[in-house]
């Protein structure tokens, strides 16, 4: 069941566009592995919460995008900079970062 798992996981990165992610989970300790996937898939469920709320048809979906908004900036800081920190002189975990600001 780990193999089908871990198949559908490497899949799913794959088909978000996401083959450096896979590379660096090549290079960490297993530790720094499963932080990653974590960031990852809680960057994954606030991405789809905020893009679930265009077009911003009512009052409510505008304020749902801003809050969301607002979430994704406190993960940023919060979760993805520190990751980035920890990670040292990773060269691939950059790439989080920078890219970040490009999906909202």
């Amino acid at each position: 069941m780990q193999e089908v798992i871990e198949l559908s996981f490497r899949y799913q990165a794959c088909i978000n566009g996401a083959f450096y992610f896979l590379l660096l989970l090549e290079m960490v300790p297993k530790d720094l592995e499963k932080e990653l996937k974590n960031i990852y898939n809680a960057l994954c469920e606030l991405l789809r919460h905020f893009w679930s709320c265009f077009p911003p048809t009512t009052k409510a979906l505008e304020e749902k995008a801003d809050n969301m908004h607002a979430a994704l900036r406190r993960f940023e800081m919060a979760k993805v900079k520190l990751f980035e920190v920890l990670m040292g002189s990773i060269l691939l975990c950059c790439k989080i970062n920078r890219h970040l600001p490009t999906y909202f």
